[in-house]
């Protein structure tokens, strides 16, 4: 009876040092340092995404002026050959 309460008691300590450990790197999980850290990275990210999506938008609409131009001038050859 005595060693199980020891026991109890033993594992009860190591149960708050857990606690303890566990809300310490929760308070940091929440501290502002790491939010700004990764609201900087998100930033940067959404930045980096945005810079991409109208490079490819960009690179899309070139493509569609070349092949009008290119149908146009087929067109136009076609007129001249009549």
């Amino acid at each position: 009876m005595e060693k199980r309460k020891f026991e109890n008691s033993e594992i009860q300590k190591f149960r708050k040092i857990q606690k303890f450990g566990n809300s310490k790197t929760q308070k940091f999980k929440n501290s502002k340092i790491r939010k700004f850290q990764n609201s900087e990275i998100q930033k940067f990210r959404n930045s980096e995404i945005q810079k991409f999506k109208i490079q490819k938008n960009s690179e899309i609409q070139i493509r569609e002026i070349k092949k009008h131009g290119q149908n146009m001038g087929i067109q136009e050859s076609r007129r001249t050959d009549i």
